[in-house]
């Protein structure tokens, strides 16, 4: 459990491929400038968060628990996609969080995501990036527990764009 907000730095590259089966976790975060699932990440009652910034901001609590941010002197130009997901997340709820880039994708999603809920959390998934791209090709899906609702949202903030195909 995290006990208070907490605040990574960061400037390498992450890409998991393996199989992560976590039952009851609150979070499994990439926190890197470039954060890639090729993988399967499995965590029934609890938040998947992949986040892609040099700061990354993880919260205690509240509805949105990743914000990310690049450092001003960070050369923007040398990054690819920030947050890439072309394997499946199936989490109670799911964050993928990237900041800003004007020369490639901020989030780019070909792979699944699936939240379904938990007994204290509803099936959310959320793709924000400020000011950047947003990419989803792949399949996005969230419910509730009970099997209703559910809440999908993608956000590029000002100046960005988002496309959703497939």
């Amino acid at each position: 459990m995290i006990a208070a907000p907490c605040l990574f730095r960061q400037t390498n590259t992450r890409r998991d491929e393996a199989k992560i089966d976590l039952t009851n976790v609150l979070h499994v975060s990439s926190r890197s400038i470039v954060s890639e699932n090729a993988g399967t990440i499995r965590a029934a009652n609890g938040v998947v968060g992949m986040a892609a910034g040099t700061e990354v901001f993880l919260k205690q609590s509240g509805d949105e628990r990743l914000a990310v941010q690049l450092t001003p002197t960070f050369d923007q130009a040398l990054v690819g996609d920030g947050v890439k997901n072309s394997g499946l997340i199936d989490s109670a709820q799911t964050e993928l969080k990237a900041h800003g880039n004007l020369y490639a994708l901020a989030i780019n999603n070909g792979g699944m995501v699936r939240a379904s809920g938990a007994i204290n959390k509803d099936g959310r998934v959320i793709l924000s990036s400020s000011g950047g791209k947003i990419s989803s090709t792949g399949t996005i899906a969230a419910q509730n527990r009970d099997g209703s609702g559910g809440m999908i949202a993608l956000s590029s903030g000002a100046g960005g764009t988002t496309k959703v195909s497939g």
